[in-house]
């Protein structure tokens, strides 16, 4: 057995997951670069959807 009990599993989950958080909240960096989000944002696609009913 590789864990004593189920709480050892969670104190291990949530410390990996809170040392996660750390590095995105805490990093100056950015995943994605201002030329990249640019390019999402510049779509001009101007396709509407059909519009349903409710009957």
């Amino acid at each position: 057995m590789v864990f004593p009990n189920p709480d050892a599993v969670l104190r291990l989950a949530t410390a990996a997951f809170a040392e996660l958080h750390d590095g995105w909240t805490l990093s100056p960096g950015r995943c994605l670069s201002e030329e990249s989000m640019a390019a999402v944002y510049t779509n001009t696609d101007t396709t509407t959807l059909p519009t349903t009913t409710n009957d």
